[in-house]
């Protein structure tokens, strides 16, 4: 998603957010499956990684998970919301 035209990142921007994501990450496997969004199933993956992960909000631009405003009382806020907070 980061080689979206949209948001103009070159490659060696991509790689250097990339790497400095896996420092900060933690990387989680869910092993339960959510069926929430049934216009766009794959937003399906975003909430069980937030809840495995134990998320304190979801950060977002997708119309879908935005929809749903908090998902198992975690906020789903678009990211000028979540700067603001």
């Amino acid at each position: 998603m980061l080689n979206y035209p949209k948001f103009r990142f070159s490659q060696a921007e991509i790689t250097d957010y990339l790497i400095l994501l896996m420092t900060a990450a933690e990387v989680v496997h869910p092993d339960f499956r959510i069926a929430s969004i049934e216009a766009d199933p794959s937003d399906d993956r975003v909430l069980e990684c937030a809840l495995a992960g134990r998320a304190e909000v979801i950060v977002s631009g997708d119309g879908h998970l935005l929809s749903l405003g908090e998902f198992e009382k975690i906020p789903i806020l678009r990211a000028q919301a979540f700067l603001d907070r």
